[in-house]
């Protein structure tokens, strides 16, 4: 079970990072106000499911 929680955790951080790539480039190319709020609520669900299964921090 561990393995398979570390890979989804490692799954996630991928799509977390690609996700802020995302909001980065539409933040330089001043994209419109609606698009950055959707990759916005994307960072937070996706790092909200990390902190979820992400073991805690001592």
């Amino acid at each position: 079970m561990k393995d398979s929680t570390t890979d989804y955790l490692m799954l996630l951080h991928k799509q977390y990072m690609a996700e802020v790539g995302k909001f980065l480039k539409a933040l330089k190319e001043n994209a419109p106000r609606n698009e950055l709020v959707i990759i916005r609520a994307n960072v937070k669900k996706l790092l909200a499911e990390i902190r979820r299964y992400a073991p805690p921090i001592p």
